[in-house]
């Protein structure tokens, strides 16, 4: 029987290598709330998009912020700021390409976030998003000024705290096989889907998670 987190009786830790029977991060106990909520949002997705795109970034702070905006910088409405960009740059660019060509796919923005601090005086965004693959294929460049996804969500990121997008893309880092491609009718699926859930499970780890403070460590799109 899975045990409850000492600090916060909520959650419900997750031990071992599987959840459902799909593998998941285990180098540490996991918040089994978390992995619920991690599957909803893939589920949503892959209803709404059978061929859904994922992407991984880690989103970071200047430095500067631990000396003039330490507080602000601990605050849940960067991240949430960030999203509410990002959608819009999405909805734009669905927006200009369906004048230029026409008829283009829609796509949803869905994702899941988590904020953690280690011994940085700083704390950090671990963040997947996802999307419609027959929309999006990838990230593109990594320039911040182009027309592609990395650099709407370098903007995204500059305009959420404030900062020049030059020293935004000094700020989100796209990590080694930062792309997923889901396709519900393709004969990988399975096998593609434990993949993804493995690598974003590691969101749901108990470790470098203050839960005694009143912040949020851990949200996800709700729709």
């Amino acid at each position: 029987m899975n045990k409850r987190h000492p600090v916060n009786r909520n959650l419900v830790i997750n031990k071992g290598s599987f959840y459902k029977n799909i593998p998941v991060w285990n180098k540490g106990d996991l918040i089994q709330n978390y992995l619920i909520s991690i599957e909803q949002v893939l589920t949503q997705s892959l209803n709404e998009h059978p061929r859904t795109l994922a992407i991984r970034f880690d989103l970071r702070f200047p430095i500067s912020f631990g000396i003039i905006d330490q507080i602000a910088s601990l605050q849940t409405s960067h991240i949430s700021s960030f999203f509410k960009n990002l959608d819009l740059e999405i909805q734009r660019d669905i927006k200009g390409k369906i004048k230029r060509n026409g008829n283009v796919h829609h796509s949803s923005l869905r994702y899941i976030w988590v904020k953690e601090q280690d011994s940085s005086c700083m704390p950090h965004y671990h963040v997947a998003i996802f999307l419609n693959k027959d929309t999006y294929y990838g990230l593109g460049s990594y320039q911040g000024n182009g027309d592609n996804m990395a650099s709407r969500i370098i903007r995204a990121w500059a305009k959420a705290i404030g900062i020049e997008t030059y020293d935004a893309g000094k700020r989100v880092e796209f990590p080694d096989n930062h792309t997923y491609r889901l396709n519900r009718n393709s004969e990988n699926f399975a096998e593609d889907f434990k993949q993804l859930f493995f690598r974003v499970s590691y969101f749901a780890k108990v470790d470098t998670k203050a839960f005694g403070s009143k912040d949020n460590y851990f949200g996800c799109s709700r729709k």
